[in-house]
């Protein structure tokens, strides 16, 4: 398909997760664990499989709770937070008003 649509592929950019909840008896301790699946070897490259990857800016962990992801929105808002503050702190900074402007349109969305 790629070389008829003339389409070329960054393989350093594939991530491979695999979405499963399932844990399988670990042969070496005898426990239930979630273990790793098997490698995906697409000609001669090996991609190994990932706990999460960004997909379209979203971040989706094997498991599809969203930690990872709720982790990344929380470390961006917080960048976001302190650049406010920063702006609006001491006589040098914006105005009241207009730090609380500041902060309702680029912090709180």
């Amino acid at each position: 398909w790629a070389a008829n649509h003339h389409a070329t592929f960054e393989v350093d950019k594939f991530a491979l997760v695999q979405f499963s909840r399932a844990k399988r008896k670990n042969p070496a301790t005898g426990r239930r664990e979630e273990l790793p699946g098997p490698n995906l070897v697409p000609g001669d490259v090996t991609i190994v499989p990932k706990d999460a990857a960004k997909l379209l800016g979203v971040y989706m962990d094997r498991k599809l709770i969203w930690n990872v992801q709720a982790a990344a929105a929380k470390a961006k808002g917080l960048k976001y937070m302190m650049a406010a503050k920063r702006l609006s702190l001491g006589k040098w900074g914006v105005p009241g008003r207009l730090g609380v402007q500041l902060y309702s349109g680029l912090v709180v969305p």
